[in-house]
């Protein structure tokens, strides 16, 4: 009868495409890929959450300068009450002087086994790990930010480049002493932030690599773009997203891009050779 509601049978009265019963409906968000864009919404709150305290502390670790890692820094002490250090070499001197006070030679190649006693050096590189994993990967849970939709993803991903970015620019002037300024090459810290930003397989692959050719690779302007290359291209086996790919090669050129603007040599470290003020 007219206005009779009957249970319909699939095989012997098909319903009319776009006629099925309301019960029966799936719900819009999931009928087809068009209709999940309209509701992005729904889907991306549901499916992606961000933690936003650590993704705070970790954007502090990767912004902290190396210069204020050096003691005293961060705590605010003054050293100002220190006793004057001995007199720095002759004006001829191959040293580097600043200001009068102690002198230093500058480090241009890399040297394992000088740079892995730095416990600096050290400390950049997990600062980077720790921090590099909060950001990528512990502070965002769910859905991984590639599967969204361009229009939820983008801002994410694009927040997550633009942190890196300035975290690596911000490691590389670093002050000798009393302004004079030279770039530090963060190759343990890039080297940490790689285990976050690519796979902790492709970091520690690419590390491998590059630290098992130093003796070919002496400088940081040919090492850091040989990590990237290896962390980039090792990538490609463990199904990592080209836009975070193309970010870890972007990273290790970009100390690379800073030496040449500010016309120095990227610096690997400074040794001191007279008793006096730690230039870090």
């Amino acid at each position: 009868m007219r206005g009779e509601r009957r249970t319909p049978d699939p095989a012997s009265d098909p319903a009319p495409a776009g006629s099925a019963p309301e019960e029966l409906r799936p719900p819009s968000v999931f009928r087809d890929d068009s209709s999940r864009l309209q509701d992005p919404e729904g889907l991306s709150r549901s499916m992606l959450k961000l933690d936003y305290a650590i993704l705070i502390l970790s954007v502090i670790l990767l912004w902290i300068p190396r210069p204020w890692m050096s003691r005293g820094r961060l705590g605010g002490e003054k050293r100002r009450s220190a006793s004057p250090p001995a007199a720095g070499p002759a004006p001829d001197s191959p040293l580097k002087k600043a200001g009068g006070r102690t002198a230093y030679m500058r480090n241009y190649d890399l040297d394992f086994i000088r740079e892995v006693k730095d416990a600096r050096n050290w400390l950049d590189f997990f600062r980077a790990l720790v921090a590099g994993y909060g950001l990528f990967e512990s502070g965002i849970a769910g859905v991984a930010l590639v599967d969204l939709p361009l229009a939820q993803s983008g801002p994410v991903i694009a927040a997550q480049i633009a942190v890196v970015a300035v975290a690596v620019a911000l490691q590389v002037p670093a002050s000798a002493e009393r302004g004079v300024l030279h770039c530090h090459a963060p190759v343990f810290f890039i080297q940490g932030l790689l285990f976050g930003l690519v796979d902790w397989r492709a970091g520690l692959v690419a590390a491998a690599i590059a630290w098992t050719n130093t003796p070919l690779l002496k400088t940081p302007l040919t090492f850091l773009p040989v990590t990237g290359a290896v962390a980039a291209l090792f990538s490609l086996c463990i199904d990592v997203h080209p836009v975070y790919r193309f970010t870890a090669l972007g990273v290790t050129l970009l100390p690379v891009g800073q030496a040449l603007l500010m016309k120095e040599r990227l610096v690997t470290g400074m040794t001191r050779k007279l008793p006096g003020r730690d230039p870090w």
